[in-house]
């Protein structure tokens, strides 16, 4: 059973022109191993020529070059909108900002878009949501900047408790920190059971940590009239995405006052499919 989980899950990646690197699939892993087995099963399978490892990746197809590109152009789309991310970042009550998707994985394609995931102050969450709205408009990069999922400080325990959201929570590549991700991962130990063997990496990757130096940031003052005026955006938003999507909402897209999942495709179902066909293709 261990061995096809690791074929299968080394095939996902691929499936998504990415790799992992054993730190990586071992985390990912659905069942829970002893990691010397795990070592050891990389080794036979790498001896038996199923899976070769190069640039401390694994593999199955070759598809080396193309994860190298994929992870230039990760980093060249970062840097093309990381003055907007700085920005974004000074937005009063926007307390934390990671890259969600393919740009944390590194398995970016060249025009893809930025998929970002924030967390803001308690009964702010509407009005940073509206701000960013209106500030990518602007810019002319509303179909880049894609902040996918929003929740504010007072609800970081998520209730999309599947495989697809832990991968995304446990390989999330913060940009700007308060020490929220560590407590966004302690919120949400149901990780763990999803996951058995992955591990938090407390120690972000420097390339994509903004320079943070100056802010406009507020000192905690949460009156009463911004709240009613993050409850009024709420009111008036939530019924505009009802309309937009009814066949999403409530489904890919779950809004409540302190939280704003704004995906249409449950990518749940996708990776439930995706493990159904590799396992089927194993046993015919």
């Amino acid at each position: 059973m261990h061995r096809k989980e690791i074929v299968a899950t080394i095939t996902i990646a691929h499936h998504f022109g990415s790799a992992f690197s054993r730190v990586q699939l071992y985390n990912f892993l659905r069942f829970e191993m002893d990691e010397k087995a795990f070592h050891s099963a990389i080794d036979e399978l790498i001896g038996a020529n199923i899976v070769s490892e190069k640039d401390n990746l694994l593999f199955m197809e070759d598809i080396v070059n193309l994860c190298h590109q994929k992870k230039d152009w990760s980093k060249t789309l970062f840097k093309k909108h990381r003055k907007y991310l700085l920005l974004i970042s000074k937005i009063p009550w926007v307390k934390y900002i990671g890259l969600t998707g393919a740009n944390s994985f590194e398995s970016c394609n060249e025009t893809d878009d930025i998929d970002l995931f924030i967390i803001t102050s308690p009964n702010r969450l509407w009005i940073c949501y509206l701000i960013l709205v209106l500030f990518t408009k602007l810019i002319g990069k509303r179909e880049t900047l894609c902040v996918n999922y929003l929740v504010d400080e007072n609800n970081l325990a998520i209730q999309e408790e599947n495989y697809f959201t832990a991968l995304q929570m446990i390989q999330m590549m913060p940009v700007y920190d308060n020490g929220l991700q560590k407590k966004l991962i302690d919120e949400n130990p149901w990780i763990f059971k999803v996951l058995p063997n992955a591990t938090f990496n407390e120690q972000p990757d420097e390339f994509y940590l903004l320079d943070n130096h100056t802010s406009f940031k507020t000192n905690g003052n949460y009156s009463d009239v911004f709240t009613q005026i993050n409850h009024k955006i709420y009111s008036i938003y939530s019924k505009r995405l009802k309309r937009k999507f009814p066949d999403s909402f409530g489904n890919g897209i779950q809004l409540r006052e302190g939280v704003a999942k704004l995906n249409r495709i449950d990518n749940n179902d996708v990776y439930k499919k995706l493990f159904s066909q590799i396992y089927k293709a194993m046993n015919p």
